[in-house]
């Protein structure tokens, strides 16, 4: 049989689909999926069938469990839907992700965090256990001692994302419940922003530390830090902090805004600079496999 990975994959993710369109009991489909896979032993003549109903299953009970309300303290059961005063106190899930912006001629900055929350307070009420993860904006550029896996404290107003403002356009409050986050926390700037647990201290990612040394690399006989360098550094490292306005509208307009994206093209480039490399040197193709493969990992999870 060729590619029986393809029919693998297609009912796996054919359950995945249905978690994600309709709401699905979690303890039926456990119970289904051990029937079905008890069935599949005994019966070896329609095993094969079985089976691909176990893999549909499988994607259900996965796609479901990353939504379902598993704790008693899930910020959907504490929260519900109408916005909050609120201050929330948990771990920075990565480094906050700062944009530039430019209207009438001055520049204004983003921030945009993701934090897995272990406690809330709202208003001026007592201190709630609490389990679920936000997303953070501030109109405003946080200091460099905020990166993933410090311990903060932040105070805004929690509530639901924007929905669609028309059918068919992008629903960035589905967007963020695929990645499991249900809240965001509005800022009014940077002040509303504190280091939890100041006496301990936290290790800065190896990811953070890698694009910061592959950017000054790259500024390296450069004259100055300009629209020049920071394209460069968006298009290698898929870092857009510089990116302006006013230099990424060209690309908007002409739909080639998705070369600043890390994506299949950019690895694969790596991919054949490194192997070209290996080889010049001399070096067997097994082993620029084994160099290359870990080397590609590296470098995807630290541009995201």
């Amino acid at each position: 049989m060729k590619h029986p990975l393809v029919a693998v994959a297609l009912c796996y993710a054919a359950g995945i689909v249905l978690a994600d369109q309709f709401e699905l009991p979690l303890a039926a489909m456990v119970v289904w999926a051990l029937v079905v896979g008890g069935v599949a032993l005994a019966w070896e003549r329609g095993s094969r069938w079985l089976l691909g109903l176990l893999l549909v299953l499988a994607g259900a009970i996965n796609g479901t469990l990353a939504t379902a309300i598993l704790s008693p303290f899930d910020l959907r059961v504490l929260m519900g839907d109408e916005p909050r005063l609120a201050t929330v106190r948990g771990r920075l899930c990565e480094t906050p992700i700062e944009r530039v912006y430019e209207q009438d001629e001055r520049e204004s900055w983003r921030t945009t965090a993701f934090v897995e929350v272990k406690w809330v307070q709202f208003g001026q009420g007592s201190w709630e256990r609490a389990v679920g993860r936000i997303m953070v904006r501030t109109p405003d550029k946080l200091g460099d001692e905020y990166f993933g896996g410090q311990a903060v404290q932040v105070y805004g107003v929690l509530g639901p994302p924007p929905r669609a403002s028309a059918p068919g356009l992008f629903d960035y409050q589905a967007y963020l419940r695929r990645r499991g986050v249900y809240y965001q926390l509005q800022t009014r700037g940077s002040n509303d922003w504190q280091i939890f647990e100041s006496g301990r201290r936290f290790h800065r990612p190896w990811s953070d530390r890698f694009t910061h040394w592959a950017r000054e690399t790259l500024a390296r006989g450069l004259p100055e830090r300009d629209e020049t360098f920071e394209l460069l550094c968006a298009m290698t490292l898929g870092m857009r902090t510089g990116l302006s306005g006013e230099v990424a509208v060209p690309f908007m307009r002409s739909g080639t805004m998705h070369v600043f994206a890390i994506s299949g093209l950019h690895v694969a480039l790596v991919a054949g600079i490194l192997m070209a490399v290996l080889r010049l040197v001399r070096v067997p193709r097994t082993a620029c496999s084994l160099v290359v493969i870990p080397l590609l990992w590296g470098y995807t999870a630290a541009t995201g």
